[in-house]
């Protein structure tokens, strides 16, 4: 993902992300800018939303990624689109545990 301050700045209604994964391949290919409506704040519904993930790196800080998320008893259901990734692509995470971004609501790739 592009840097992306997080939270994003007050009054931030949308930002523009860029995706530098194939875990959501087809829908999302790496390189395609993601519209994300920040005014999302918990995953809602069923979406794509972009998600902050702590401690990938150092414990304080946090990656960006994309995941369909889906609300499920216990919590919400995180999935990569893309079959390479199988079951390993699926995560189910307590709604006080996640951090969402936003909601994605348009995807801009090549063709």
């Amino acid at each position: 993902m592009m840097p992306l301050s997080l939270p994003p700045s007050p009054g931030w209604a949308y930002a523009l992300v860029c995706a530098e994964s194939d875990s959501m391949a087809p829908t999302i290919d790496r390189g395609d800018l993601l519209l994300v409506d920040c005014r999302t704040p918990a995953v809602d519904r069923a979406g794509v939303y972009v998600i902050a993930l702590p401690g990938l790196v150092r414990p304080k800080d946090a990656s960006l990624a994309v995941r369909r998320a889906d609300l499920v008893p216990g919590g919400v259901s995180l999935l990569c689109d893309n079959p390479l990734y199988g079951v390993a692509g699926e995560t189910v995470v307590a709604h006080d545990a996640l951090r969402v971004v936003g909601r994605v609501v348009y995807v801009l790739g090549r063709l």
